[in-house]
């Protein structure tokens, strides 16, 4: 490993010019490990793993990800969100890393810091609200600065995953990890070996963030589109909010709500009074008086909606037992708001629904509420496919003219998801599945 100290830019790319293509950078503010042996790890390892808050991103970003890139759900894998959603603030196991040096020297240059903020605004019916949220900047400051050359080759020697992000097509805008060359080193569950490292250069901050300039990486949106540019950014921030609980009592009153999921915001996103596709959820079941008397409701854990099922299975003894029992409809519920993404709508996922229809047969599909800004206005089930359950006990799919006619398979491949994990919670949790009483 080769080891370099600059004064200089001309010096700074000398010492890059060294390095052709199998060359990726990293940047940091701080140096971590020794002289000898930097220590590079990951988020994941740093913070550990909050998996309630890990099935909802993976969620997000997998339907997120399918729906951009014209995709099946089941095409994206969960290494795979995770490493594009390492670059908007979600923790991994994957080492952040760029093919363009320039952007690696801002980084170099550049610390980043991070405060929570709240902001009163008003929802579509002008009710007040309290929105928290992560406020993030990276500001240049005096010092040292390091960046680092990493070895693609000697990674793939050592079977790291490498991860071009830069390469994933999507025309006609400019998402974070393209404004930022990324590309990912992983999944990394130790440190990133000493051997993967050709050079260490160091340095005054000043140099880094000239080389930077140079390339016109001069202020955060460079390498932080908005939602203007940034699709997955905006996809993300149209999210519903959930209300928070307080600890004191007193101000039980005040609406405070956070993101499903936080990540650091680089954008004044505030916005005095918000559009009815802007949710914010404060905890209630479907409006009881909207519910027909052949409804059943049942109460299940956000894992139903929120994990995806790997493989999907074909049998469902339990639930069907359930469905083959009284009543029309069966609705099993979670305690959560779920946007389908590309719907920027008033309309929202909240559970799986399975209605019994003619000639046997069973059409599985969206439970879904009406919820504009803080007020839940309808719910409904939606059109879904047809199964018959065979004598052997599979559920097998039958063409009917009352399909759902949206062509996209990913979302129906999801209900048969949400009764694969419901099936195992009956029989591992049976409690977490809750037979809500008929409205008096």
């Amino acid at each position: 490993m080769k080891k370099h100290t600059i004064a200089t830019v001309e010096e700074l790319k000398a010492a890059l010019a060294a390095f052709g293509p199998d060359a990726l950078f990293r940047g940091q503010v701080r140096h971590f490990g020794t002289d000898d042996a930097p220590k590079m790890n990951t988020s994941f390892s740093r913070n550990g793993c909050i998996p309630p808050l890990m099935l909802r991103w993976s969620h997000y970003s997998g339907f997120i990800l399918a729906a951009l890139l014209g995709r099946d759900h089941r095409e994206i894998s969960t290494e795979f969100t995770q490493a594009v959603l390492q670059h908007y603030g979600w923790r991994s196991f994957y080492l952040d890393a760029s093919s363009n040096p320039a952007v690696s020297a801002w980084f170099a240059s550049h610390a980043f810091s991070g405060s929570r903020s709240i902001e009163l605004c008003e929802d579509c019916f002008e009710d007040p609200v309290f929105l928290v949220k992560l406020m993030a900047k990276y500001a240049y400051e005096e010092g040292t600065g390091f960046l680092y050359v990493l070895s693609k080759e000697a990674m793939a020697k050592r079977r790291l995953g490498l991860i071009d992000l830069s390469s994933i097509e999507l025309p006609d805008c400019r998402p974070r990890f393209h404004a930022q060359a990324a590309w990912l080193v992983g999944p990394l569950y130790e440190d990133l070996p000493v051997d993967c490292i050709l050079a260490t250069i160091q340095g005054p901050r000043s140099i880094f963030r000239a080389l930077a300039q140079e390339s016109g990486i001069v202020e955060t949106v460079h390498l932080f589109p908005n939602t203007d540019e940034d699709p997955v950014l905006e996809l993300l921030t149209s999210m519903p909010w959930q209300k928070m609980r307080l600890p004191n009592e007193k101000k039980k009153d005040l609406k405070f709500f956070q993101q499903a999921f936080e990540f650091p915001e680089y954008h004044d996103s505030f916005r005095k009074h918000n559009p009815p596709h802007i949710a914010y959820y404060e905890g209630a079941p479907a409006p009881a008086e909207k519910v027909a008397p052949d409804v059943l409701v049942f109460d299940v854990p956000e894992i139903v909606v929120y994990g995806f099922a790997d493989p999907i299975a074909e049998r469902f003894p339990r639930v069907a037992e359930i469905v083959q029992g009284e009543g029309r409809h069966f609705v099993f519920e979670i305690d959560s708001l779920v946007r389908r993404p590309g719907r920027l709508s008033t309309e929202y996922l909240k559970g799986v629904a399975i209605s019994k229809c003619d000639n046997g047969l069973f059409s599985v599909a969206d439970f879904a509420v009406d919820h504009p800004g803080r007020q839940m206005a309808g719910c409904g089930i939606n059109m879904g496919w047809h199964y018959r359950i065979e004598d052997d006990g599979r559920w097998v799919r039958e063409v009917t003219p009352d399909d759902c006619p949206c062509e996209n398979n990913s979302i129906h491949q999801h209900h048969l998801s949400m009764l694969t994990i419901l099936e195992d919670r009956l029989g591992d949790d049976p409690a977490s599945v809750v037979r809500r009483p008929p409205p008096a």
